[in-house]
């Protein structure tokens, strides 16, 4: 655990992309910002920095809270575009320098206890399932809530551009009671000599 922890701490410091002003820059962070000690927690939300749900958040999930995936940020001044790969776990990022520390120990309990190294990658196979799939199911749920609302928006958009610009042809006249079309009439209809 503590090497993950280092490698999370080391993970938001390094440099990484950001967005500012609509261009792409490479900074580095000069001190952790997602990642905090419950200390540094507490702090936080005694100075008002933080809301009291940040020290729930540690207390129930202390080891994702050290890795970033909990991060310390609070949300009215967290920015996706300055967030670093840690910060943006809840997109479905996994962040690569964790991995491949979660990677070198199961070589070590490989090495040890082979038995061991499979359930080991069950249970980091489940973790970045989650990673991925969380997003997914954001999104999906996200979709469905909206879809009724587009449908809705494309028939008035409809209606109000049949009534707009009604049709050129005098065959097909539309109603604005329905959105139905009169057939053309028979003194219309060309007759056959």
């Amino acid at each position: 655990q503590e090497n993950l922890i280092m490698a999370a701490k080391e993970a938001e410091l390094q440099e990484r992309p950001t967005v500012q002003s609509n261009q792409i820059i490479f900074e580095t962070r000069p001190e952790n910002l997602a990642i905090k000690s419950r200390h540094e927690i507490q702090l936080l939300i005694l100075l008002k920095k933080l809301p009291p749900s940040k020290l729930k958040e540690y207390d129930n999930f202390p080891l994702c809270s050290q890795l970033g995936f909990l991060h310390a940020i609070p949300e009215e001044s967290f920015d996706v575009s300055m967030a670093t790969i840690t910060d943006v776990s809840f997109i479905g990022f996994f962040p690569k320098r964790i991995h491949q520390e979660l990677r070198r120990y199961y070589r070590e309990i490989e090495n040890i206890t082979p038995t061991a190294s499979g359930e080991f990658q069950a249970l980091m196979d489940e973790l970045i399932d989650a990673f991925v799939h969380r997003p997914i199911t954001i999104q999906k749920v996200i979709h469905i809530l909206i879809a009724q609302h587009k449908e809705g928006i494309d028939k008035l958009a409809k209606r109000r551009e049949a009534l707009a610009y009604p049709a050129s042809d005098n065959n097909m006249i539309p109603t604005a009671r329905s959105n139905s079309l009169k057939a053309p009439s028979e003194k219309t209809k060309p007759t056959a000599k």
